[in-house]
């Protein structure tokens, strides 16, 4: 219960931030969720527009704000500052089609697994995974279809000592893996700023 309250109130802290544009999303940013209404209270930090990947799910290349977003979180003891959860919201904001179907969704994020430096593999599981379609509908009178967004999200937890190994790879490998399908990261398709996002983060909050 814990960790589906702690998803909701970090995935709005993102949300507060947004994802930008026509043309790709926001700079990447960190945020404090409001946790007043929460117990235990803590102290929790969210991120936002971690993009991993111009590549989408079925391989063409995301010319708007849309695709996977891997956004590191932690939360902390009030009083003491111990760190109480780390790790990652996996984010898909993806949509459907009534012409195209909807090729990009995963459904409900499941795993999350890392190929660190093609040696050690990393798999953590994906809990409190949801995929919610929005109420508002567009229309488009030229192709004659209806299209609706999507937002796939869950919640990754990791210790302090897997995320170290990860922002330290010099090489990394990503896979994802939903209900309805999975993708797999190469090195060459991962975002130039995904891994120095995730260092960012941890140098800031979590060290």
């Amino acid at each position: 219960m814990l960790r589906k309250v702690l998803l909701g109130v970090l995935v709005a802290a993102y949300s507060a931030s947004g994802i930008a544009g026509p043309f790709g999303p926001a700079k990447f940013e960190i945020v404090q969720a409001d946790m007043r209404f929460t117990e235990p209270q803590t102290v929790a930090w969210a991120s936002g527009n971690n993009r991993i990947s111009k590549k989408s799910v079925v391989g063409g290349v995301h010319l708007d704000a849309s695709g996977v977003y891997v956004n590191p979180v932690v939360t902390r003891d009030k009083d003491t500052g111990q760190v109480l959860t780390l790790g990652l919201i996996i984010l898909n904001s993806t949509g459907y089609d009534t012409t195209y179907g909807s090729p990009n969704s995963l459904g409900v994020p499941k795993e999350i697994i890392f190929s660190v430096d093609g040696t050690k593999s990393i798999s953590l599981p994906i809990a409190e995974g949801d995929s919610v379609w929005s109420d508002a509908t567009s229309y488009n009178s030229v192709t004659r279809s209806a299209s609706k967004n999507i937002t796939e999200s869950g919640l990754a937890l990791m210790t302090r000592d897997q995320y170290r190994e990860i922002i330290s790879a010099k090489s990394l490998a990503v896979r994802i893996v939903g209900s309805k399908r999975s993708v797999t990261y190469e090195t060459k398709d991962l975002s130039s700023s995904f891994l120095p996002n995730l260092r960012t983060f941890f140098e800031q909050k979590v060290q």
